[in-house]
């Protein structure tokens, strides 16, 4: 029996929800500006097919057992449901996933992204880590506490009387050890080295570097001069609504280094897989060598400009 893969996070659901805060949060899911997923079944000669749903964000209130329930939904890899003291993410994946993401920390980061990306819309600024399906002792947090709205701090506190402390770190989850029958561990992820570096939207026209300046934080003094892999940050000509912002407005890269080179170090150990490799490379070979220069700079700041 498979055994999906939940997270429940420290979000609360305000007694004064409308349809204005709905759908406010409905345009901020958007501008997340997810790719749908694919869904496979079986045709008629038995052969296993690929479809692309194209469901975007939409809401859903619910009010059947004594408390409001809203759900916000899509054909995406996660969707949310927020009740008065708790909300729980649903996702795409087995509970097993969190256990082989040592072999793939770029699957690890972007999941982790992802997940930040979604809880942070509504407040919440960690989870927790459940499954469903008889999972032993998962399961009962999630369908007789989760599902039934106790607060998240109490199936927090509950479990580590039970399991103790939480593992914080993926790399100490062992999946030949991983027993569904008998789970003596859970997992919470505080998500709080996580930058929020979909805040900028990167992507290309015409040749040049595009980049778009979130509204919610100030970003001269950073250096988000990043061509992005397959495309998962692009953005177009700005319709999420954020103000674009030419290359040329932007401090050089090599003052924004200066001002922030302790940042871009712990950027560039997070997220290795955003960032261009063979630039990556460069300057990763820079930092072990203590050797980066203005004038190295300045050259890797006109390469990414052609």
């Amino acid at each position: 029996m498979s055994t999906s893969l939940y997270a429940i996070s420290n979000i609360t659901l305000s007694k004064k929800v409308n349809v204005e805060f709905l759908n406010a949060k409905i345009q901020e899911l958007k501008a997340l500006n997810w790719k749908f997923i694919n869904s496979l079944f079986i045709n008629e000669n038995g052969e296993e097919t690929s479809i692309q749903n194209n469901e975007d964000w939409h809401y859903e209130v619910i009010n059947e057992d004594g408390f409001l329930e809203v759900d916000f939904t899509g054909s995406f890899c996660f969707t949310i449901t927020l009740m008065p003291n708790i909300a729980f993410v649903s996702t795409i994946y087995k509970y097993r996933m969190l256990y082989e993401l040592n072999e793939h920390q770029d699957i690890l980061e972007n999941f982790r992204v992802n997940l930040y990306n979604l809880i942070t819309i509504f407040g919440g600024t960690e989870v927790i880590f459940l499954a469903d399906n008889a999972t032993n002792k998962l399961n009962n947090y999630l369908e007789l506490m989760a599902w039934e709205n106790v607060p998240y701090n109490d199936i927090k506190n509950k479990m580590i009387n039970e399991f103790g402390q939480p593992i914080i770190d993926y790399s100490l989850l062992d999946y030949s050890k991983l027993s569904y029958s008998n789970i003596n561990e859970f997992v919470l992820d505080d998500l709080s080295n996580v930058l929020p570096i979909t805040l900028f939207k990167v992507g290309t026209e015409g040749g040049a570097i595009s980049i778009y300046k979130s509204k919610k934080e100030n970003t001269n003094s950073f250096y988000y001069f990043f061509k992005v892999n397959e495309g998962i940050y692009e953005s177009d000509s700005g319709g999420i609504g954020l103000p674009r912002i030419e290359y040329e407005e932007f401090d050089t890269f090599t003052s924004a280094y200066k001002k922030c080179k302790e940042k871009y170090n712990y950027l560039l150990q997070l997220y290795p897989v955003y960032v261009d490799r063979e630039i990556h490379e460069f300057i990763k070979t820079e930092l072990e060598k203590e050797s980066l220069s203005s004038s190295s700079l300045d050259n890797w700041e006109r390469k990414l400009k052609n």
